[in-house]
Formats: C-alpha cells, sequence, structure tokens
C-alpha cells in the first residue's frame, strides 16, 4: 500500500525529537544530495518510521544486531499464510533500506565518495534471505491456450499477434521438441 510522501513526513514528526531530526535530515540527504524523488525518500522513511517505533526511545546508534534481528523478523510469515514465502522480498527490502541508513548515518560527515562508505555493524553482517522458490509464478499465472487467443483476437497489430503466437508456440512444451528439431 503507498503512502502519499506527505503522510509519512507527517508521521515522522510524530517520532521522538532525536529520531525526527535525525530522519527528516536522511530525506533532505537523499532528496538534495542523491536526486531521489520524494517517492522514493518517502518509502526509506515509511520502513525507518517503522523501525523507529519498534526500537522505542533508543539511539540510532545504539541498536545491536538483536535488535535489528528482531525489527527484520515481525515480517516473516508462516507457510500456512505464505506458502510462496513472498515475505523474504520485504524482508530484503527492509534491510536494504535499513543498511543504507545506517551507511548515511555512521558516514555522512565525512568526506568520503559514497561508494566508499563503510557498512557499520551490524548490518554489514546480516546477510540477505535467499528465496528458494523454482519461480515466481503460480500455475495461474500461465495463460491458457484460450486466453491467449482472446488477446490475440483484440490486438490491432498484426505484429503484435505474430510476436505472441510464437512466443506461446515457442514456450509450449509439445512445441519444444518439435522447434528444436528444425
Amino acid at each position: 500500500m503507498t503512502t502519499k510522501p506527505e503522510t509519512i513526513i507527517r508521521q515522522i514528526t510524530n517520532l521522538s525529537e532525536a529520531h525526527k531530526k535525525v530522519l527528516l535530515q536522511f530525506k533532505d540527504f537523499l532528496v538534495d544530495e542523491e536526486d531521489s524523488t520524494l517517492t522514493n525518500a518517502s518509502n526509506y522513511l515509511r520502513v525507518l518510521k517503522l523501525y523507529s517505533r519498534d526500537i522505542g526511545n533508543k539511539d540510532f546508534k545504539d541498536v545491536t544486531r538483536d535488535d535489528v534481528l528482531e525489527f527484520l523478523n515481525k515480517r516473516r510469515k508462516s507457510i500456512e499464510e505464505d506458502p510462496e514465502k513472498k515475505w523474504v522480498r520485504t524482508w530484503n527490502d527492509y534491510l536494504a533500506r535499513l543498511t543504507g541508513f545506517y551507511r548515511w548515518l555512521y558516514n555522512h560527515e565525512i568526506t568520503l565518495d559514497r561508494e566508499d562508505w563503510n557498512t557499520p555493524e551490524p548490518f554489514a553482517s546480516i546477510k540477505k534471505k535467499k528465496n528458494k522458490r523454482d519461480c515466481s509464478y503460480t500455475p495461474n499465472d500461465v495463460w491458457e491456450n484460450e486466453e491467449l487467443l482472446l488477446v490475440v483476437k483484440y490486438c490491432d497489430n498484426i505484429r503484435d499477434k505474430a510476436i505472441l503466437g510464437l512466443f506461446w508456440n515457442k514456450f509450449r512444451p509439445d512445441t519444444e521438441t518439435r522447434l528444436e528439431k528444425h
């Protein structure tokens, strides 16, 4: 669910003074120095707002590895809730945003190029989770022959119809062998 940048910024102002000050400085860094859009900055701030609430009044620099993992692991879902383990993407996204924030927090006052910034602990030791799904598509995502014919029927451009037909023939299991023999 997307939230307007103004809403996120207003919510940030309701956090503790220390957290609010640092997060608004980070937003200014993203928008002014990184040429990031306000929407991208607000996506960082949305995660950081949740994180700020989670760690309470603890200073950002006093956070431990356990604090970070506790925050991230709240995004985990059981196999029953999420059989395809889509939560892994959220976990990794939150980790990446927290890592980006902490790289800025520990390095922005040092006169180094951003590429040379160090990743502080505990983030240097927290690895992304791997998603062991074979494919991100479910059987329901694959078009049936009738669905393809319906799309082709309403295609105005003959080139698009030809491309859809070629793709369909190339990736259908019963025609792969025949196409490879020629």
